[in-house]
C-alpha cells in the first residue's frame, strides 16, 4: 500500500513543473494578443506625437520669422 503512494509522491514534483510549464505557456499565448495591441497602439501615439511636434516647430519658426519682420519694420521708421 505504501508502494503506490511513494510513486505518487516521487511523480509530483515532475507533475508540478509540467503543469506550472502549461500554465506559463498558456499564459504568455493569451497575452501575446494584448501586448501586440499595446504595441501597434504606443507607434501611433508616437506617430501623432512626431506629427504634432513637427507641426509646432514649423508655426515657430514661421512666428519667430514673422517677430524678426516686424521688428525690422519698426526699426526701420
Amino acid at each position: 500500500m505504501n508502494a503506490p503512494h511513494a510513486a505518487a509522491t516521487k511523480d509530483a514534483p515532475a507533475d508540478l513543473v509540467m503543469k506550472m510549464q502549461q500554465d506559463a505557456n498558456s499564459a504568455v499565448h493569451s497575452t501575446h494578443p494584448i501586448l501586440d495591441k499595446v504595441t501597434q497602439n504606443t507607434h501611433e501615439v508616437v506617430d501623432k506625437l512626431v506629427e504634432a511636434a513637427g507641426s509646432t516647430a514649423t508655426t515657430l519658426s514661421d512666428t519667430g520669422s514673422d517677430l524678426k519682420k516686424a521688428n525690422a519694420r519698426i526699426s526701420i521708421k
